[in-house]
């Protein structure tokens, strides 16, 4: 194979290895803005669990608004099951719940650093030989 024809090879890979990159980027992205959200419920079943039957409390709608309302269970909560499907469960098994996403979610980034990781290291090699190739005429 023709040293044209390597450095065609090569600079096609890293604009391919470039778009992996993006994607993952866009991917630990969203990882994080559901582990932020996860956190968030997190935190709030436990002021729920800490708070008295009748207690007022705010709760969020979404875009930075909140109303006021008044807790009628502080031990349970009603959790999307799938489907449109809605179920109550405990504020323990919530907060399990939530703790098993947290965990499933921190794997899934610290798999996608890894593997970006290893995309950056292909294309250093690539680029030192492209280099390399440059240096040599």
């Amino acid at each position: 194979m023709g040293t044209e024809e390597d450095r065609n090879r090569n600079i096609l890979l890293l604009q391919e290895y470039q778009e992996r990159m993006d994607a993952i980027y866009q991917h630990v992205t969203l990882v994080e803005e559901l582990l932020a959200e996860y956190r968030r419920v997190k935190s709030a079943l436990d002021e729920i669990s800490k708070a008295k039957e009748g207690e007022e409390i705010l709760v969020p709608l979404g875009g930075n608004i909140f109303i006021h309302a008044s807790l009628k269970d502080t031990s349970n909560v009603m959790a999307e099951v799938g489907g449109g499907v809605v179920t109550e469960k405990s504020i323990s098994k919530a907060m399990t719940f939530v703790d098993k996403k947290i965990e499933e979610l921190l794997k899934e980034e610290e798999n996608l650093i890894k593997t970006s990781q290893e995309i950056k290291d292909r294309v250093e090699q690539i680029s030192a030989k492209l280099r390399q190739a440059e240096e040599k005429g």
